[in-house]
């Protein structure tokens, strides 16, 4: 499979030595730089979006453990109060 840069590097060869075999032919030369620069546009674009759009594992389990760390707090907590509740209304 040819990746599109080998391809318009291929058809740029072609398209000088069939259409154009003098120097001159400026056009092609300029369609293969805009057609790279494009690529290169392309490719830091597409890592742009992958680095602000992924989602970090490790954060979100570290962030996952502090959460369920917090609700085993809470719930001892919880389950203290009401036992303390309990023994004040057999108190009474």
């Amino acid at each position: 499979m040819l990746t599109p840069d080998v391809a318009v590097n291929f058809a740029c060869s072609v398209l000088r030595t069939t259409f154009c075999p003098s120097e001159s032919c400026w056009a092609v030369d300029a369609a293969a730089q805009l057609a790279g620069g494009q690529d290169v546009v392309l490719k830091t674009l597409q890592q742009k979006m992958s680095s602000t759009s992924g989602v970090n594992i490790d954060e979100e389990m570290a962030h996952l453990l502090s959460l369920q760390n917090a609700y085993s707090a809470n719930a001892r907590v919880m389950s203290t109060v009401n036992e303390m509740y309990k023994t004040l209304m057999q108190a009474m």
